[in-house]
């Protein structure tokens, strides 16, 4: 049986990291037994192949292989396809190093979801990395899905299919310094089956070179080499894809790494004798395969190149670049409901470049933060930052907004006060009014309902908004349910995305009800022990009492609970002569003349059954929502079906 994995290794002068690289694949948790490391030396001249001999001669499970230099990582990549024998091929570059778990986990990952390509989270040492495909370990995604954008990274640092790479005969070009992974990720994720991204454990640490030689940080392929190099690229795109979204997506991501951020930024950018050269190839590719729905995906940076190119603006280029350059956002402009990116030469009628280069409406979102949630004598007092990132000095106004869950379109507009933020700032920009407090009076909301809350943030007619909760502080809880004699109750809560809710009324919520134990304490008689939690400051004095009513009737039992100075309570459920049928169990707690009527969650382990008349016996149970109900039977009944489940158990031979 051969390997699991393997480890393809392209080694070219790099004496002083090889160790580290492959010492991480030797302490694999995998082990080593699973797995073959083939070292390609690619004509190293600073003692890397001697280095890499030792090394196999201390472990079997390493082969070293050499040949004369190829001119870039292709060839001694595509040297360790031919030889590699695992059910995977894992691509490690000898300047990182792999996460002790790495391949175990990957490995697990396309075996148990039967994915072509696992993509492991990367971490950059030195050098960014990509990190939004990274938010949430996806098991089975495609290029169709957007979201992870699997796309975004075509290095091929990653784990592979050996049988996809042999049927498809993927191999890399070869004598190509450096973007020479773009054609064989791209062509692998196009015949893959699925892709899975694994981003809950760091697999892959990707380090940049301190010394700055790296082909990346050089001066990369030549134009005259690249640019026939990448028309091969969009080629095979627009080979494997139909037109439309995903075809889109893919040449966006080419044209704004590969062509435009790449090939005319500041390292790149060649005299004005390679400006001619350059100019005429990156048109040739943007007049093929530039859709308008492809520049719709670019940012405003990558369309003012566009444009710079067409135009043959040079010197409007190098300053937009250097702007660029620079990591420091422009001032947003927003003007009649539109917003704009004020790069260099916006509304510079000597340039005259359309503003529909600089538009970024439809990027721009409302950042918001939820800073505090608390009951107060105003009532429910919200407090957090809602703001557009990066306008100006152009005012914004905040709204908080409670709308309906069940009914569309019903909508409650709490009123807001601004208030300072000294801290809130990103990059140069800072918002010195970007906080709000907002106080939400149950009297106001119409029950029985669930109110979702949300900020909007609008500007100049611009109009944003959001769902408010999910990004809040950690010190921020749900405050527990309020009851007052002049509204209804309310249960504000967050959903499982993290969201702010108001309940009012209804059911509500369980949780403010908690049954620690129960137990038969004579004949038909059910004790319940447990506790009231927070209902709030300003609810005043509370009781609680327990109801079973029969379902599908009006039949209702109510027993008063003894409430400890700390919430605690006991109550007795009376079941003598109760009739057959399926009871549930509903809290009423009361402050003054509000009631909450709340469902009672079931314990995980419940009392059995229990006599309550001569005839019937009660049964604890766990509804299908995790309530606590009772099931009352007449007794013949239930031991017919006791002897039931005992012969099928147990059936005579």
């Amino acid at each position: 049986m051969g390997p699991k994995v393997t480890v393809v290794v392209p080694v070219y002068n790099c004496r002083g990291t090889l160790g580290r690289a492959l010492d991480s694949v030797f302490a694999q948790s995998l082990g080593m037994e699973h797995i073959e490391i083939v070292a390609v030396d690619d004509g190293s001249d600073d003692g890397s192949a001697e280095e890499l001999d030792r090394l196999a001669g201390e472990h079997p499970q390493l082969i070293a292989l050499h040949q004369a230099n190829s001119g870039g990582p292709g060839g001694p990549r595509n040297a360790g396809i031919e030889r590699a024998t695992g059910e995977y091929v894992f691509f490690l570059d000898a300047d990182d190093w792999l996460g002790t778990e790495a391949l175990e986990r990957m490995t697990a990952m396309a075996d148990a979801h039967d994915t072509d390509v696992v993509v492991g989270k990367y971490v950059g040492v030195g050098r960014s990395v990509p990190e939004r495909m990274f938010r949430r370990t996806v098991p089975v995604t495609t290029l169709a899905e957007p979201d992870p954008n699997v796309y975004a990274t075509l290095s091929v640092l990653k784990l592979f299919r050996r049988s996809l790479l042999e049927d498809h005969r993927l191999r890399f070009p070869e004598g190509v310094l450096s973007g020479e992974d773009l054609i064989f990720a791209a062509h692998a994720y196009l015949q893959a089956k699925g892709i899975s991204v694994l981003a809950d454990y760091d697999c892959y640490y990707w380090v940049g070179r301190e010394d700055g030689t790296s082909i990346m940080q050089n001066s990369g392929t030549p134009a005259e080499t690249f640019f026939p190099y990448i028309t091969e690229v969009f080629e095979l795109v627009e080979a494997h894809t139909e037109p439309g979204q995903m075809r889109d997506r893919m040449f966006a991501r080419h044209f704004e790494w590969d062509v435009l951020n790449w090939r005319f930024d500041e390292p790149y950018l060649g005299s004005d004798d390679d400006w001619p050269f350059s100019r005429a190839a990156a048109m040739r590719l943007i007049d093929r395969w530039l859709t308008p729905g492809t520049t719709e995906l670019l940012p405003p940076h990558a369309r003012l190149l566009v444009h710079c190119l067409r135009y043959d603006l040079l010197d409007e280029l190098r300053k937009i670049i250097a702007a660029h350059r620079r990591g420091e956002p422009p001032v947003t402009v927003v003007d009649k409901g539109k917003a704009f990116a004020a790069y260099p030469y916006f509304r510079d009628p000597a340039v005259a470049i359309p503003d529909e280069c600089y538009e970024i409406t439809d990027r721009l979102t409302a950042g918001h933060r939820l800073t505090g949630l608390a009951w107060t004598d105003a009532g429910l007092t919200v407090r957090g930052h809602a703001l557009i990132w990066r306008v100006g000095t152009q005012a914004q106004e905040v709204a908080l907004v409670l709308r309906s869950k069940k009914h569309p379109g019903i909508e409650h507009r709490v009123p807001v006060e601004r208030v300072a933020t000294p801290d809130l700032a990103e990059g140069r920009y800072t918002y010195p009014e970007a906080g709000f407090t907002a106080n939400i009076t149950p009297a106001e909301l119409r029950p029985p309902s669930q109110w979702d809350a949300y900020v909007e943030v609008a500007v100049e007619g611009l109009v944003r908004e959001a769902r408010l909760g999910a990004v809040r502080d950690e010190e921020v809880v749900a405050p527990g349910i309020r009851l007052a004699a002049d509204g209804p109750y309310v249960t504000p809560y967050f959903t499982e995305y993290g969201n702010l809710t108001v309940g009012l009324g209804a059911r509500g919520r369980r949780e403010p009800v908690q049954v620690t134990e129960a137990a038969w304490v004579r004949r038909g008689r059910l004790r319940l022990t447990g506790r009231l939690l927070d209902a709030g400051p300003g609810s005043g004095e509370f009781a609680f009492r327990a109801e079973l009513r029969r379902r599908g009737t009006d039949d209702t039992r109510l027993s008063s609970a003894e409430v400890d100075a700390g919430g605690g309570f006991t109550v007795e459920l009376d079941l003598r002569g109760a009739a057959g049928g399926r009871w549930d169990l509903w809290g009423q707690i009361s402050a003054g003349s509000a009631t909450a009527r709340i469902r009672v969650a079931a314990l995980d382990r419940p009392p059995g059954r229990s006599s309550c008349s001569a005839t019937r016996l009660a049964e604890p149970y766990e509804t299908k929502d995790g309530d606590l109900s009772l099931r009352v039977g007449d007794r013949r009944v239930v031991r017919v079906l006791k002897r039931l489940r005992g012969s099928v158990r147990n059936p005579r031979s």
